[in-house]
């Protein structure tokens, strides 16, 4: 994972994302349920951060291992989200709150402790809880309302607004 986003980071240029977020969080105010309003969120977001090569939607489901032994990145996804601090931060939708895990049961706590706290040394930078909320709101949007997995995404965010 890191030798990815090393690869990702290299490319960054400074890039202005207010429009982005002002965009994609226009349904935060309409919400109900959230523990924010969006301009709240938006004055607790830096918007300029390096726009670089990303995956897009890097989550453990999206990495494989091959019979060669090596890892491969499925499934990328296009999109304004377009900067390895924001792969990092929908990474952390699997390593905190287990996303990948809400329909299984399996105790990987150590292993999910061991990557983040990787990641985290190399990359201190996109450990922003602010946005992963941002990421997490990319799920979340699309949850039914006291789903099960809106519940789970609501009670990261609320674990996380500060």
């Amino acid at each position: 994972i890191v030798g990815i986003v090393d690869k990702f980071k290299l490319t960054g240029k400074t890039k202005d994302y207010s429009d982005t977020f002002r965009d994609k969080l226009s349904f935060v105010d309409a919400d109900g349920f959230l523990p924010f309003t969006k301009q709240a969120l938006l004055d607790r977001l830096n918007p300029m951060l390096p726009a670089s090569l990303c995956h897009g939607d890097f989550t453990l489901e999206n990495i494989i291992y091959g019979e060669d032994e090596k890892f491969y990145l499925i499934d990328p996804s296009t999109g304004p989200y377009d900067s390895w601090i924001f792969d990092i931060a929908k990474m952390r939708q699997d390593l905190d709150a287990k996303w990948f895990l809400r329909n299984k049961q399996a105790l990987l706590d150590i292993k999910l402790h061991a990557i983040k706290n990787a990641l985290k040394e190399c990359y201190p930078e996109a450990f922003d809880d602010y946005f992963y909320i941002l990421m997490l709101l990319r799920v979340y949007i699309y949850a039914i309302p006291n789903s099960k997995e809106h519940t789970l995404l609501l009670s990261e965010i609320q674990r996380l607004w500060k």
